[in-house]
């Protein structure tokens, strides 16, 4: 069922179900990624706030790659299990007009 509903998960809300962790989404900003990626603080500058979606939508895939083989579970023809995984993120970027935009996608397949 977690693979079949289009759910995303936002980093910055479930760091927001825990008060200990409000120190974390506060850094969450393009000057904190910038450090890693300067191009965040010279494309929005500085101190705008940022969140990571993460979900594992076959559809999301597939618009970023193309053909794509849906997460499963199989069994080969020689009885061993082939366990497929499809991560997809985005980091998104609240813009200097309060605006929030895709900054970069990430696809990984296990």
């Amino acid at each position: 069922m977690f693979l079949k509903i289009d759910t995303t998960y936002s980093v910055r809300d479930l760091l927001a179900l825990d008060p200990r962790l409000i120190m974390l989404r506060q850094l969450m900003t393009t000057t904190t990624i910038g450090m890693a990626i300067p191009q965040f603080k010279e494309e929005y500058g500085e101190g705008r706030p940022i969140d990571i979606v993460l979900t594992p939508s076959h559809e999301f895939m597939t618009t970023g790659l193309g053909q794509v083989n849906p997460t499963g579970v199989s069994i080969d023809a020689n009885g061993n299990f082939q366990i497929l995984a499809n991560i997809g993120a985005q980091i998104i970027v609240t813009n200097s007009e309060g605006q929030q935009e895709e900054a970069r996608s990430l696809y990984v397949q296990f």
